[in-house]
């Protein structure tokens, strides 16, 4: 059917009977997502009513696919893969290459929300990085200005670049305004500290700095948060990808620690994680290059959990209270049921070798009671209700290839549209 022939129809219609919008609603919402999305261009009586039935329709899927991004190295981002997660005779309408944005030979992703990709022009903690936000289902993208320039005034230390992306509200399928949240850490930042526009002239310190920098869409700008921070005592966030829960970004940090990010108050603080979580990421740590993620930070059943192993059992851990940081203990998992070995929490000779068990915890699926996970014969997720093991996707060469560190981000297909 062409939306052009259509739209002609329903002109010629206008001189007689108009089709009822009950027909029309009948008609488009039997149609494939992607002609309801070529569908929207015909007219804004159209793009409206297709966008209260995209809006109204229930997903076959909870999740499509998950966006899987190879890190080589402590600093370079390698490819990116597309783990499509649906049955067999589902067609999935995702652009996993997103050959429709600008040529860009370094780009890589930095989230995923509600459907849309957030890129960053190079995979390096640059100090001015161009960002994308698309649509990888419509092939619609925009480019963000860009951010101001931070960087490091003391030559012994790097930046570290975190970035977040919020949608303000979903229901207006046409326009939906948005926020980027930049999060650059490191010993002495050069930014801005008063009302005034003053620049920041720190003195000595050993502490870490935090500049927090958001664009919104309503003004089309980046400026400068308020939670902004120097000289802080020293963290370490990592390379997680961040986490949106009631209202704040959570971002793994070490030394055992969450740091919780208020959107909306612009304000900053740090859990701890329980004792017990403590001393697995301390094992994390001794690794060196976190190649081996022993614990992930993530979204399950509407609430934000911990999973983590040391090297003999598993466990997940819930959120109770994010202004105390109180975790309450949910599933415990002998790692014996995946096939390994029994081991000692310390032998001799190298204590790293003993941390590299071929066994990643990679991401939490985000509506059901389960966590993806990589071993050496491919890609699993594990249901903590059911206590199975199912395979997404057998050996493969960036499933077996323990060399390489990967970051996770679950996607959903949305045919919501940008305002460009």
């Amino acid at each position: 059917m062409d939306p052009s022939q259509v739209a002609h129809d329903n002109k010629d219609a206008k001189d007689g009977q108009s089709i009822d919008d009950d027909v029309l609603m009948e008609i488009v919402s039997r149609l494939p997502p992607k002609p309801q999305t070529r569908f929207k261009s015909v007219s804004k009586t159209w793009h409206s009513l297709v966008s209260s039935i995209i809006l109204h329709s229930k997903p076959k899927s909870p999740l499509s696919g998950l966006f899987i991004q190879m890190k080589a190295s402590f600093r370079r981002l390698g490819s990116t893969h597309y783990l499509p997660i649906r049955d067999d005779d589902d067609e999935t309408y995702t652009d996993p290459t997103f050959s429709f944005l600008p040529s860009h030979p370094h780009k890589c992703i930095v989230d995923s929300r509600d459907g849309f990709i957030l890129l960053s022009s190079s995979p390096t903690n640059s100090r001015q990085n161009k960002y994308f936000l698309c649509n990888p289902v419509t092939r619609q993208w925009l480019s963000l200005p860009l951010p101001p320039i931070r960087v490091c005034k003391n030559s012994a230390g790097s930046l570290r670049v975190h970035v977040a992306l919020v949608f303000d509200d979903l229901t207006h399928l046409s326009s939906p305004e948005f926020k980027v949240i930049r999060f650059c850490s490191g010993p002495v930042i050069d930014m801005v500290t008063s009302a005034g526009g003053e620049d920041y002239n720190p003195l000595p310190h050993h502490g870490v700095d935090l500049c927090v920098d958001i664009y919104s869409s309503k003004t089309g700008q980046w400026a400068q948060s308020k939670a902004s921070v120097q000289n802080r005592p020293t963290f370490y966030l990592l390379d997680w990808p961040p986490v949106l829960f009631d209202g704040a970004i959570y971002l793994s940090a070490a030394p055992q620690q969450v740091l919780r990010f208020d959107i909306e108050e612009e304000s900053s603080q740090f859990l701890l994680l329980p004792n017990e979580l403590r001393w697995s990421r301390f094992m994390e740590h001794l690794c060196g290059d976190f190649k081996h993620p022993m614990s992930c930070l993530g979204l399950c059943e509407g609430h934000l959990c911990y999973a983590y192993h040391n090297c003999s059992d598993m466990q997940v851990w819930v959120l109770d209270d994010d202004r105390s940081g109180d975790w309450v203990l949910k599933h415990h998992v002998d790692l014996r049921i995946f096939g390994f070995l029994d081991r000692p929490l310390v032998h001799s000779g190298n204590f790293r070798d003993h941390l590299k068990i071929p066994f990643d915890i990679l991401v939490f699926h985000p509506s059901l009671d389960a966590v993806f996970i990589r071993k050496p014969d491919g890609f699993h997720w594990y249901d903590f209700q059911k206590g199975e093991l199912e395979t997404i996707k057998p050996s493969s060469l960036w499933a077996s290839d323990q060399k390489n560190f990967l970051l996770v981000y679950p996607f959903l297909e949305s045919y919501i549209s940008l305002r460009l």
